[in-house]
């Protein structure tokens, strides 16, 4: 099994006199213990953030539990390893790796209308939905199961318009006011796209007009690529789809008939960043575990 390691080198930064400080020895996490926290082997700290204040020195070793779940993020401004004894994070006991994760588990789910489409408070904006760790499909047009796999294609391009960087022809797209809501998805190739906010929908004319200039590492777009709207409850009409609104503090989901809420677990990501290693740390090493589930990264350093 691949172990991930990661040094980072930074420059020194100050911590609090009353901080406490840790120093050559062990330190143990596990998030499903209820009992007294001392984080030892037999009473460990249940969060990251029993340590996030201490002031951190060479030798110490934060050992995560194995077979756990931590939904939490940790900041640090204070490790100062040595490069002959570095701070480490690693794992214990049996199991799978630990996991940190920047999910949050969505319950409180009903189908009021009884149409199919559940839904759900949810305080915090989310970027991805999961079933059990599977990611989900944000409400889009066309569905991900039409012909040629849910791309449309841009039909013209006007290259004499003001605007010409600014829109797509899309003759084929269906006329709906909710166009303006949307956000548009344009793949020039497999391995690139753009994403912009919809500004205004030209229906006689069949053009999109977008709030920003449409390039892909500076080539303007050209007819054939492939496009699709997302991110507009009015679409969400095949299983698997969401939508999250953020007025209503709600999220969609139209739920396959397979899904059981009592087994089936339901995730939003709601955090930026795992480990945020950045500002003052030093000899950090990073062992044994998993991060998944996070809005921009795993983990943040500078090396």
């Amino acid at each position: 099994m691949k172990h991930l390691i990661i040094i980072l080198l930074a420059g020194a930064a100050g911590m609090s006199a009353d901080a406490t400080v840790l120093e050559n020895e062990a330190v143990y996490f596990d998030p499903e213990y209820t009992g007294e926290e001392r984080g030892t082997l037999s009473m460990p700290y249940n969060s990251l953030s029993d340590v996030a204040d201490c002031s951190i020195k060479e030798g110490v070793t934060f050992h995560l539990k194995r077979g756990t779940v931590f939904r939490e993020s940790f900041k640090s401004t204070s490790m100062k390893g040595s490069a002959n004894s570095p701070v480490i994070f690693t794992a214990y006991g049996t199991g799978e790796r630990p996991i940190i994760r920047g999910t949050k588990r969505i319950t409180g789910w009903s189908d009021e209308d009884g149409d199919g489409i559940w839904e759900a408070p949810l305080a915090e904006e989310i970027t991805a939905f999961f079933i059990d760790g599977t990611k989900q499909t944000l409400a889009r047009y066309p569905n991900r199961d039409t012909e040629n796999d849910g791309w449309a294609k841009i039909t013209d391009k006007l290259k004499n318009h003001p605007d010409f960087s600014h829109m797509l022809v899309v003759g084929g797209l269906k006329d709906a006011g909710h166009w303006t809501r949307a956000r548009c998805v344009v793949c020039a190739a497999a391995w690139e796209n753009s994403i912009l906010d919809v500004k205004k929908w030209d229906n006689e004319n069949k053009i999109l007009y977008f709030t920003g200039p449409l390039y892909q590492n500076g080539r303007k777009y050209d007819v054939g690529w492939g496009f699709y709207l997302e991110n507009v409850l009015e679409e969400l009409d095949a299983e698997g789809e969401w939508y999250y609104d953020p007025a209503g503090s709600t999220i969609y989901y139209k739920k396959p008939a397979d899904i059981d809420w009592s087994k089936n677990m339901a995730g939003g990501v709601v955090l930026d960043v795992g480990f945020d290693l950045t500002g003052g740390n030093e000899h950090i090493r990073i062992e044994n575990l998993q991060f998944e589930g996070f809005k921009a990264s795993g983990i943040r350093g500078v090396s």
